[in-house]
């Protein structure tokens, strides 16, 4: 959301004539993965984003989810991640409103949002982690100290208390024309109730990087690290023509090579 204001200010007739525009798709073994994108749902913002939903060789499950925001002017971004389980933690150390709520806005969706706890970013990264069932489920953004961290739910301005009243974390950048949010949602741990017992409830990641500007050729690079063992590469090259198409580049002082669109390269 741009400037808490709906895409397409709230137009239905005009949203319905447009939509993003599909930049590529692949698939493999270990990643499954799309791009698109959109400037026409304000008047001076385009959007890109791509997503990749990643089954590494180790067995860990996660999504890579890359949204470049870009504007000749500043704005305030709001990228929301709605969640349904409870709450464990978070990295942002929060202020809770515990004796008052107020709605978080009064228009485009906001007023029905409790605003409950906020909090600055951390400079690096910010995760929240909540439990489903008996999995845990951890969202990790890269994040400035100029960013701050909401956490909101469903159910202002609702007399009839018939909205569902699940909660979604905010991601809030304040003033800014360019910004990319990247974020990782991972799947780890176990919870059991029956024999009282919790494993990984905290995710192992350590590492989130956009790394383009290291490598060459034109290659979007990301660095995702699960600690010192276990290193990744996820290398996207948007000029690939077919999923056959074999590009070389260099990182680090090492050289890869890749096929396709996009590849998950072990480190």
């Amino acid at each position: 959301m741009v400037d808490e204001t709906s895409h397409f200010n709230e137009k239905t007739k005009v949203g319905n004539k447009h939509h993003p525009e599909l930049l590529f798709t692949e698939m493999d073994k270990h990643l499954q993965i799309s791009s698109a994108s959109i400037s026409e749902a304000y008047d001076d913002v385009t959007f890109e984003r791509t997503m990749a939903l990643i089954n590494a060789p180790s067995g860990k499950v996660f999504m890579l989810d890359v949204l470049n925001v870009d504007s000749p002017n500043r704005h305030q971004y709001d990228l929301p991640v709605h969640f349904y389980g409870q709450f464990i933690e978070s990295s942002v150390s929060l202020v809770g409103n515990t004796t008052q709520q107020v709605p978080l806005g009064d228009k485009n969706g906001y007023q029905y949002l409790w605003n409950q706890a906020q909090g600055e970013a951390n400079d690096g990264l910010t995760k929240v982690t909540w439990l489903k069932d008996t999995t845990f489920y951890t969202h990790s953004t890269v994040t400035s100290t100029e960013e701050e961290l909401l956490i909101v739910r469903i159910g202002a301005n609702d007399p009839n208390f018939n909205l569902i009243a699940n909660q979604a974390l905010i991601n809030r950048v304040m003033s800014a024309a360019k910004h990319q949010f990247l974020s990782l949602l991972g799947v780890h741990g176990e919870y059991n109730g029956t024999v009282e017992y919790t494993r990984d409830s905290r995710s192992q990641l350590t590492e989130l990087q956009d790394v383009s500007a290291e490598a060459d050729n034109g290659i979007r690079l990301f660095n995702v690290s699960f600690g010192e063992n276990e290193k990744y590469l996820v290398a996207v090259n948007p000029n690939a023509n077919t999923a056959d198409s074999k590009m070389s580049f260099s990182y680090a002082g090492k050289s890869y090579s890749m096929m396709g669109k996009a590849e998950l390269i072990a480190l």
